[in-house]
């Protein structure tokens, strides 16, 4: 019964984000969103993987140049912001590119594209190329930038709400400088709190990747206290060398106040770390196999604190290093015609 629930529940999630989804496919398509795709112009036949994203072995003060690909599938000519990305780890991990006008301070400023804006025909394809050129000081290791492109055309709808949508695309730009590299996994803060804008509790991880070499951790959770013992996992998707999130482990079961010793263990490739902490739980956290849970949210409850927003946590982007579509939605209340 508990994993029926448990189920159902995703389910619903599941539900809502499918809604919202269409909800927005409708608006787009309603107020003529363009349709386009971007892929590398060349790519490997050993590695499916560069059909799409570039993957690239470049020596310090070495460069490669090549081309990207855009179709444009609407029936009419298409305008494109064009411009190079720093790759980042997303909040849930997994990879994911800056916004335009960020400052590049990673491999995104090894980027130069040959325009910052196209504009192509009808059903038509275009080729954007491009140079990457890797710093003699560059260390070893992997370095992820992208080159995006995102419609020039900025959609908003019509109704009670407004959807400002804003449609790019990004292509990525794995490049590996040789040397010794590796990747390094660190624990960082972990805490007891309900995911802001749900009625569930989670288990939040600090993980870092204080090495070279990108990795997909898997972490281990145990939770005791007063006899009772709760075991989680989860393999995470790509974390990049340098970066450090907050990752959230839901729980499905109820965790009643009292003190809890969390022991996390990480590992990926070579590179092992665990860590334990005390928690004092002040407020009951719900879990999302429970029948009812509460329609009241909680108060975030911990003995450490984070600066990290996981409101819609479902809804937070699931990277990946080829080509990615970002959607920017603004919904604001539609003042009444005076």
């Amino acid at each position: 019964m508990p994993e029926r629930g448990a189920r159902t529940t995703r389910a619903r999630l599941c539900g809502v984000i499918a809604l919202l989804s269409l909800v927005a496919a409708s608006a787009a398509s309603a107020a003529g969103a363009a349709t386009f795709s971007v892929r590398p112009g060349h790519y490997s036949a050993a590695d499916p993987a560069t059909k799409a994203y570039f993957k690239r072995q470049v020596g310090r003060g070495g460069s490669f140049s090549d081309d990207v690909v855009v179709s444009n599938g609407a029936a009419a000519p298409l305008t494109l912001y064009v411009y190079p990305v720093d790759g980042l780890t997303g909040q849930t991990s997994g990879s994911v590119y800056a916004n335009r006008g960020r400052p590049r301070r990673k491999a995104g400023a090894w980027i130069h594209t040959s325009v910052s804006r196209i504009t192509i025909p009808a059903h038509a394809t275009a080729a954007v190329h491009f140079t990457a050129v890797v710093p003699a000081k560059a260390v070893p290791g992997d370095h992820l930038a992208g080159i995006a492109f995102q419609d020039a055309h900025v959609i908003t709808s019509k109704g009670k709400f407004r959807v400002r949508q804003i449609l790019r695309e990004v292509v990525g730009v794995l490049i590996r400088v040789p040397g010794p590299a590796r990747a390094r996994l660190r624990l960082g803060p972990m805490g007891l709190r309900t995911i802001p804008g749900t009625p569930y509790g989670s288990v939040v991880v600090g993980i870092a990747n204080v090495g070279r070499l990108l990795c997909k951790p898997s972490l281990s959770i145990t939770l005791t206290s007063s006899g009772r013992r709760m075991h989680l996992t989860r393999r995470l998707d790509t974390v990049l060398p340098g970066d450090r999130i907050a990752y959230p482990l839901i729980l499905r079961h109820a965790l009643e106040p009292s003190t809890y010793v969390i022991h996390g263990a990480a590992s990926c490739a070579a590179s092992k770390t665990t860590k334990s902490t005390r928690v004092v739980l002040g407020a009951r956290l719900v879990g999302t196999a429970d029948k009812q849970p509460p329609t009241a949210v909680a108060a975030p409850v911990t003995g450490h604190s984070s600066s990290t927003p996981w409101g819609a946590i479902g809804l937070v982007g699931l990277g990946a290093l080829g080509a990615g579509i970002g959607l920017g939605w603004f919904l604001r209340p539609r003042r009444p015609a005076s």
